[in-house]
Parts: structure tokens; sequence; C-alpha cells
């Protein structure tokens, strides 16, 4: 009788569930049972785990004989079905089967949990679970297997209860919006320099050997060359330059005024003249003494009498500019100014205004890498376009595009979308604020939203921006609402 009984256990052991995927497949999903899943959560966690949990029903009509048991196993599977997972079974016995295996001491060591039925009662399974994410698991499915392993003959009687899909985390930042940004016409530029040109005593002739003439003349005609010479020739046109004279304090205002004046002119024809601008228009203007200069190097130097001459230039009482500069001839230092500080003070500045042409396709790249400053926003964007997104070179191209355009819109909205993928939230709100109020702004205020942790709010912006046309809200707003109804 013993040894019936040990071979009675041996067969029962062996008829406890194979677990394979082929077998498994071919079953036909039943969903009408006395068996249920009341509710669940299936998804996968920010730091890429994948979390279950769920009720099990057995409803009051659920029978498992005294001398069978039921496996209840949530089971995973590939959306193409080529790959498996199987959880802990939950065991259930009946009265007497449960009796032989813990005299026996056979019951399983990898259940989930082990449990007795009781016929004719309900019995609700709390279970949960938390496994790493593999990439195969993507939009996998989730069955409950109800497997039934008789004790005479094995026969098995299995059936599948559907849970739900995967849902994956949402992530906002694939739904950052870019904007192109308009072509806004003529580029315009302007290169500004400074000579120091000498002049005889009271003369307004210009000598081009006399003292440092020809090193500042040169330097004049090198800024008009990097504009429209070498490998800008073609590219450039200088529309126009305007010279502007300077003049030291020292002698009557009215005749500092008149050399101020007429040197900028000489100044101005010399350059059109010699450097064949003939065509080019220019202007003078001038500042008969530059009193600002003088202030600006009195401030960053160290001089005697420092407070003193600072007084006196910024003296609101002393009503021209003769006394001012008579108050100052009253120092002790006044002579060192004279030769020191006053000849600096005699200047000429100089601006070239000049338009850049527009660049197609075959050449944005290359001026970008030799001249990026030559592109306006919307030849910046095209080359975007031929970079792999996401890249240091990529980010950085945006980030150049705000610092030359901070209060255009458009650059702030792009600046801010690259700000939020790589999770810089403070600058990412920084450019938000100046991004205006576009459907595309108020997509990149969602995605900071949801990043901040403000889900509710985000979704209600999406809402917003998909309604009055964003692609990239609509799609987000998709993937939001699909993901309700998955967890339903």
């Amino acid at each position: 009788m013993k040894s019936f009984i040990i071979t009675l256990l041996v067969a029962i052991t062996f008829c406890l569930p194979s677990l394979s995927a082929d077998k498994k497949s071919n079953n036909k999903v039943l969903t009408d049972s006395t068996v249920a899943v009341t509710r669940h959560q299936l998804y996968q966690t920010d730091d890429n785990k994948v979390y279950l949990d769920m009720e099990i029903l057995l409803k009051k009509d659920f029978k498992v004989s005294s001398n069978r048991m039921t496996h209840l196993v949530p089971m995973f599977q590939a959306a193409d079905s080529t790959r498996t997972h199987e959880y802990a079974p939950v065991v259930v016995y009946g009265r007497k089967r449960e009796i032989i295996h813990r005299r026996n001491k056979i019951l399983p060591t990898d259940a989930y949990r082990i449990m007795r039925r009781e016929n004719g009662e309900e019995q609700r399974i709390e279970y949960s679970a938390l496994i790493p994410y593999e990439e195969w698991m993507k939009e996998g499915r989730m069955k409950l297997w109800v497997d039934l392993c008789g004790c005479a003959d094995c026969q098995q009687e299995e059936l599948f209860i559907p849970i739900g899909r995967l849902i994956p985390p949402f992530n906002p930042i694939e739904y950052t919006s870019f904007t192109t940004p308009k072509t806004t016409g003529p580029k315009i530029f302007a290169l500004n320099g400074q000579a120091y040109i000498d002049f005889r005593l009271d003369s307004i002739n210009l000598d081009p050997i006399y003292r440092k003439n020809p090193e500042e003349l040169k330097r004049i005609y090198e800024s008009i060359e990097s504009v429209r010479g070498g490998d800008n020739k073609g590219i450039t046109h200088i529309d126009s330059i305007n010279i502007k004279g300077y003049a030291s304090p020292e002698g009557r205002y009215t005749h500092n005024e008149y050399l101020a004046k007429n040197r900028a002119r000489t100044l101005a024809n010399y350059v059109k003249h010699e450097y064949a601008l003939e065509e080019v228009p220019f202007s003078v203007t001038y500042e008969p003494e530059d009193w600002e200069g003088l202030r600006k190097r009195i401030a960053e130097g160290d001089y005697a009498d420092k407070e003193r001459i600072l007084a006196i230039i910024d003296d609101p009482t002393i009503q021209s500019p003769d006394a001012r500069n008579n108050k100052l001839k009253t120092l002790a230092i006044y002579k060192e100014l004279l030769n020191n500080v006053y000849l600096a003070l005699r200047h000429s500045d100089y601006t070239i205004f000049y338009t850049v042409r527009g660049f197609n396709d075959d050449e944005i790249v290359e001026i970008y890498r030799t001249r990026p400053w030559m592109l306006d926003q919307n030849e910046l964007y095209r080359v975007s376009l031929t970079m792999q997104p996401g890249t240091d070179e990529y980010n950085e191209l945006f980030m150049q595009a705000v610092r030359r355009f901070p209060n255009d819109s458009t650059a702030n909205l792009n600046a801010a979308a690259i700000a939020l993928q790589i999770k810089d939230l403070k600058r990412a709100k920084g450019y938000l604020d100046k991004a205006g109020q576009s459907p595309e702004a108020d997509c990149n205020r969602a995605v900071y939203l949801y990043l901040n942790g403000e889900q509710e709010q985000a979704y209600r912006l999406f809402d917003k921006a998909a309604k009055n046309g964003c692609q990239q809200a609509q799609t987000a707003l998709q993937e939001l609402n699909r993901r309700k109804e998955l967890k339903k």
C-alpha cells in the first residue's frame, strides 16, 4: 500500500504544468470562466522595470476537487509571440491533494502563493511583481494561464485569460517641437573699427606717411578687405561707410569742432578714392571733444587726483566745455593728461555697413563651418537638417542661434526644445518665457510641465496645442490617451 502511494505521488508530480510557449500558443484563449482578473496595472517604469499588480478572483462556482490542484500562472508574451516569461504560479489545492503534498514535503518551492480552495466561496488573490525590462518585451501582452491537473490519468484542462498589453513609460521629450524660422530679408551687418590718424598741429590735411599713419591706414584697409575680399568676394556688398571724427578737449571748443569735422571729411575722401570705394556712399559725423572717452580713461586708470578730475568732468554747474577744461588746467596733473591722455582722444571711428546675400543648400554647411555669423535663422535651421539630432554639434547650433537672436520667439522656442531634450529644465524655462504664444510653444511648455511632475497641467496644454494644429502635441495626446485605455 505504501509503495502504491509513493507511485501515485510520483505520477502526480509529473503531471504538474509543462509551461512550453509552443504548447500554450496553440490553446484557445477563453475569457468567460469562473476565474477572473478584476483589476490590473501593467507598465514599464522609468527605471526600466516591468511592474505587474492585479487581483485574481476565484468565483463561487469555480471548483477544485479534493484530489486535484490548479496553477494560476501570469505569463508575459512578446508581441510576436516568439518569447514568453512565466511568473511564479499561484497554486490552488484541493483538500486531499494538499494534505498528501504537505505530508510528503513536495509542495512547490517556486510558488508565489500556495492556498487551499474553499469551494462555494469567493476568494481574491492579490498578485504583484517587478521584473527587469528587456527589449523583446516592448508592446508585449500579459495573460493568466489557468491550468487544471487531475490525479488519475493526468488529463489537463486549461484556459487563458487576457490581461492587457505592457504600457511603456510616456517619454514627453519625444514630443518636443521645433519651428522653422522665417527668412527675414536682407542680412545687414556692421563692422566697427577705430584708427588714430595723426594730423600736424591745427592741420586738416592728411599725410599718409606721417608718424604712425601707415599703420593706422592699413588697419582701415584690412577692415574693408575683410568684408569684401578673399572668400567673401561675391557674397558681401558694402552698402555704406560712416567715419566719425573726435578731437581732444584742449583748446577752444569751436576750433576743436572745426578740426573734428574736417579731419573726418579728409579721411573719408582718402579712403573712398584710395581703396576703390567711389560707388559706396560715405557719411561723416564728428564729436568736437571726446569728454566721454576722457572720463572712461580716468575712471579705469590709476591717476593722482583721480576723484577731483572725475568731479570736474561730471560737475553739472560748469556751463561750457571750455570752462571745464580750464578747471582741469588748475590741477598739477594737467600736463600729464595733455601728453599721455589727450592724444588718445584724437581718433577716427569707422563703421562699415554691408549686406550678405542668401545661401543655397549646397553652400550653407561650408558657410556654417567658416563664417556662421553670416547665416540667418532660417539658414541655421537648414544646416541643422544635415546633422544628427541629439549630438553636441546639433544642440550647439540652436544655442548659437538663440545667442545671436536672444529676443526672437522662434530662436527661444527651438532652444527650449534642446534644453528639454537634455533635461536642463532651468534653462528651458527661461527660453519658454520668451518663446511666444504659438501652438508649438505650448507643446514645449507641456513637455516642461510633464518633466516637472505636473502631468495634469501638461495634458491640458497638450490638448490646447493639439487643437490649435501642433502635430507633435496631437501625437503626444494620442499616446497619453492610449495609455489610459490600456490601463482600463
